[in-house]
C-alpha cells in the first residue's frame, strides 16, 4: 500500500498482514501492545518441549513476517530475527513465542511508514547500538541500526556480529562500523543524485 499527498507519503502492508493472520488462523485473536514480552529471550532459550512443532508451518510464518520486517515494519525486526534462530528445529515453546508477534500485528496492521518533507538540517543520520553477548551459545553480540535520510527511515538492520566482542564498548564500535559503511554507500548515492555535499551524522 502506497498513499501520497502534497506533503507526505505513506507506505504499509496492511493487506499482507491480514493474509498472514488468516493463513495461521490468528485473524480473530486478541491484539497486544508489544511484539514480545520482557522475558522473551529467556523463554526461547530455556523453552524445553517434547512436543515438536511443524517445521514447515513455523518457517512459513517466519518467512512471511521477516518479509514485513525488512520492507515496512522495522518495529518487529528484533523479535522475528530471534525467532528465526529456531527455524530448523522448532517446538511448541517457539510457536508460543511467535503468537504474541502475530497478536501485535493484528493490533497495529494499519501502521505504516510516513515520509515527509525535510524538516531537519541533517540530510543523512545513522543511529547504531549493540546488545552485548546477546547470543548465549556463542556469546556474540547483536548489531542494530537505523538510517534516516532527510529525517525519514530508509535502511535498518539487526544482525549478529561475526566476532566475539570482549567488552561492551567493543561491541558498540563494531555496530558503529557496520552502520558507517552503509552511511558511506548512501552518501555516494545521494551525491550522485545531486543532493549536494552530504555529511552524514552517526
Amino acid at each position: 500500500m502506497v498513499k501520497w499527498s502534497t506533503d507526505k507519503i505513506l507506505i504499509g502492508q496492511t493487506d499482507l498482514i491480514t493474509r498472514i493472520l488468516q493463513q495461521f488462523n490468528m485473524d480473530e485473536c486478541k491484539s497486544v501492545k508489544t511484539p514480545c514480552n520482557s522475558n522473551f529471550l529467556n523463554e526461547l532459550e530455556s523453552g524445553i518441549s517434547n512436543q515438536v512443532f511443524d517445521k514447515t508451518l513455523f518457517q512459513q510464518a517466519i518467512g512471511s513476517i521477516n518479509y514485513l520486517a525488512h520492507h515496512t515494519r522495522p518495529d518487529i525486526l528484533f523479535t522475528v530475527k530471534e525467532l528465526s534462530r529456531y527455524s530448523t528445529k522448532p517446538n511448541q515453546c517457539h510457536w508460543n513465542g511467535l503468537k504474541p508477534l502475530l497478536r501485535y500485528l493484528k493490533g497495529c496492521k494499519y501502521k505504516c511508514l510516513v515520509y515527509t518533507q525535510c524538516t531537519t538540517k541533517d540530510k543523512l543520520t545513522g543511529w547504531a547500538d549493540a546488545d552485548y553477548a546477546n547470543i548465549k551459545d556463542d556469546l556474540k553480540s547483536i548489531t542494530g541500526y537505523v538510517i534516516l535520510t532527510f529525517g525519514n527511515p530508509v535502511c535498518w538492520l539487526r544482525k549478529k556480529q561475526l566476532v566475539v566482542a570482549q567488552l561492551t564498548t567493543e561491541a558498540e564500535y563494531i555496530a558503529m562500523n557496520i552502520c558507517m559503511k552503509q552511511l558511506r554507500w548512501i552518501t555516494f548515492v545521494l551525491n550522485d543524485l545531486g543532493c549536494g555535499n552530504i555529511q552524514p551524522t552517526l
